[in-house]
């Protein structure tokens, strides 16, 4: 008999381990200072921070061309290269 804790109950998974979010960093490269980070993914949102050229920001997922850092904010993906 089955001691203890399982993943599974009668082949069914109950458990499934966090999953952490994929990272990628990126450093901003850009001819217009500052860069503005939104709060969503694109320029109808509110501006909520600024990064200078070469500031390395943590990306944790994109979307329509935008990248969301660690902090949630949102940076234009085309001003963006990886470090």
């Amino acid at each position: 008999t089955l001691l203890g804790w399982s993943e599974d109950l009668n082949g069914v998974r109950v458990y499934s381990p966090p999953v952490k979010p994929k990272t990628t960093r990126y450093k901003v490269a850009t001819r217009l200072l500052p860069l503005n980070g939104r709060s969503g993914p694109g320029t109808s949102y509110r501006k909520i921070a600024t990064a200078k050229r070469g500031t390395v920001l943590t990306i944790v997922s994109t979307k329509s061309g935008w990248a969301k850092d660690t902090k949630g904010r949102w940076w234009k993906l085309s001003y963006l290269k990886k470090a």
